[in-house]
């Protein structure tokens, strides 16, 4: 029971180091859009005797092959998937309706010719 260390959620899936917060200059409202500078996030591996530094941004591709997506992203990926297919074949089922009343309707047109 409590928290072991890990990262956050059911598969440990989540940040492992948690957000700090940062002092707001005095007077300045919650609106202020401050200028934010992006900087390549480092990550040290103290695992061994020296200390490593590598570029998180390098390694992205590997990471994301690697690491599972979220249980509920994929689910909502899924549902919108589904819906997606569902959407597709009510079109089709309605195209090929139109298709036969359009050959239909040429049929009686040149019956009556």
């Amino acid at each position: 029971m409590g928290y072991k260390g890990g990262g956050l959620g059911k598969n440990e899936q989540g940040i492992v180091t948690p957000i700090e917060a940062k002092m707001r200059p005095k007077n300045m409202g919650m609106g202020f859009n401050e200028t934010r500078v992006v900087e390549d996030e480092k990550n040290y591996d103290m695992r061994g005797p020296h200390q490593f530094l590598e570029n998180l941004e390098e390694n992205a591709d590997e990471k994301l092959a690697i690491m599972p997506l979220m249980p509920e992203l994929q689910h909502n990926l899924r549902l919108i998937l589904d819906l997606t297919q569902l959407d597709i074949q009510n079109i089709d089922e309605d195209l090929r309706i139109e298709k036969k009343t359009a050959i239909s309707l040429q049929k009686h047109k040149d019956e009556l010719e």
